[in-house]
């Protein structure tokens, strides 16, 4: 964690006469073996990346930044863009609060600060033309900008946010980028693309909190990531450019963060200095634990198992009567599947464990050609009535004939879909 303590005077033409900016953290360097990369000095670059060397304090007459290094028991490790996953935040977010403050737009008050600065002006004024800066946007809607220089690449972002019923919704995402010579465009965009989820899930959810010294987030129903219908629309614009190749993995992580507290601001009239956004803004309680799914993400209706039948790859669902649950192994518990449909029906035999092998022996298979590896086992009673909907073209009885690997994978009574060597939907 990094805390940034800053302090700004605005001259008569509104912007910075003095600049005093502290940051207290612990360095992700330390204990490896890039320490010895600031042991002259003491300190860590990658804790000032992005503040001490930003473009709007090579202008202020007056500014001052300094780092207090602290140590604990936690240990950190690199996080994607290091450095400039904080200080980006910090600056960007503090630019619009001193333009808010001199009663000008933010995309104008930015290019004051960067005159002298073409790449940076570049990508601030491709992003903002492309995403419609200044233009009316539906109601309860807003846009935010950030820009931001890291890993010798220069990018810009708009983002369009609204809120929902309290939570925040992320509508669309600009992005520009001057990363030099564009070797490749296709893999520029997709990573911008991916930056910009990554950061968007860190700067909505992403939070590691500790109680009596215990981390108290143990997996994804606590710890949530960026979901599908969280991700906004990305426009990738990439400025032509003649300069020397800069890094694109890194890049378009953390201009997005500021970009959308940004616009929050905007949208509340209050500033957000902290992360994540969503528990600064005291929205919607963070998702429990959600109840146990099937691994095709089906839900159980009424509490019962959900049995998959299809062809190939098209399933559809069961679910059958409470009294008729699924058992793996006669032990009262909920048959599981082992998501192993897409290997090799002898290879996925083998990655199952041994006892579990004995298990689908013992039970009747009711499952998919495309699924008969994954023990769907239920007791013959059970798979009798799951296999109701099924007719077999070859005999009206099933089981049809089988053979020898539809015998060695079942090897069981009762009837079964994949057993016949030809079988429909019923």
């Amino acid at each position: 964690m990094y805390l940034h303590r800053v302090r700004v005077a605005l001259g008569d033409d509104g912007l910075p006469a003095a600049w005093d900016h502290a940051i207290v953290g612990q360095s992700v360097l330390a204990g490896t073996p890039f320490e010895s990369s600031f042991a002259a000095t003491g300190v860590d670059p990658s804790s000032v990346e992005g503040t001490a060397d930003s473009p709007y304090l090579k202008k202020v007459p007056n500014h001052r930044v300094q780092l207090q290094d602290y140590r604990c028991a936690i240990p950190v490790l690199w996080w994607r863009s290091v450095g400039h996953s904080h200080t980006a935040f910090v600056m960007e977010t503090l630019v619009d609060e001193l333009a808010r403050a001199a009663g000008v737009d933010a995309v104008e008050y930015r290019r004051r600060m960067l005159a002298g600065h073409p790449r940076h002006l570049g990508v601030l004024e491709l992003a903002a033309r492309k995403a419609g800066w200044g233009t009316p946007l539906p109601a309860g809607r807003a846009r935010g900008v950030a820009v931001h220089e890291s890993f010798g690449s220069y990018v810009a972002q708009v983002a369009e946010v609204s809120l929902e019923a309290g939570r925040i919704r992320v509508h669309r995402v600009t992005c520009a980028i001057d990363c030099g010579i564009a070797v490749n465009p296709l893999t520029i965009a997709a990573q911008m693309e991916s930056g910009i989820a990554f950061g968007l899930g860190a700067a909505l959810h992403g939070a590691i909190t500790f109680k009596d010294g215990q981390v108290q987030q143990s997996n994804f129903d606590d710890y949530p990531v960026l979901k599908l219908p969280e991700m906004p629309a990305v426009e990738v614009h990439i400025v032509p450019s003649t300069e020397r190749p800069g890094g694109v993995g890194e890049p378009g992580t953390p201009p997005i963060a500021p970009a959308v507290a940004n616009a929050l601001a905007a949208l509340t009239g209050k500033p957000l200095r902290e992360l994540p956004l969503r528990a600064r803004l005291n929205s919607a309680a963070r998702p429990g634990r959600p109840a146990r799914r099937d691994r095709g993400g089906a839900q159980p209706a009424g509490g019962g198992p959900r049995i998959c039948i299809g062809a190939g790859r098209r399933s559809a669902g069961l679910d059958l009567p409470q009294a008729g649950r699924a058992r793996a192994r006669g032990r009262g518990r909920p048959a599981r599947r082992r998501g192993l449909g897409r290997l090799p029906r002898a290879r996925a035999r083998r990655a199952r464990p041994r006892r579990a092998r004995r298990g689908a022996r013992r039970a009747t298979p009711c499952s998919t050609r495309a699924a008969t590896t994954t023990s769907c086992s239920v007791p013959a009673r059970a798979a009798a009535a799951a296999c109701a909907s099924w007719r077999c073209p070859s005999r009206p009885g099933c089981p049809a004939p089988r053979s020898r690997r539809s015998w060695r994978a079942s090897s069981g009574a009762g009837p079964s879909p994949w057993n016949c060597r030809r079988w429909r939907p019923g």
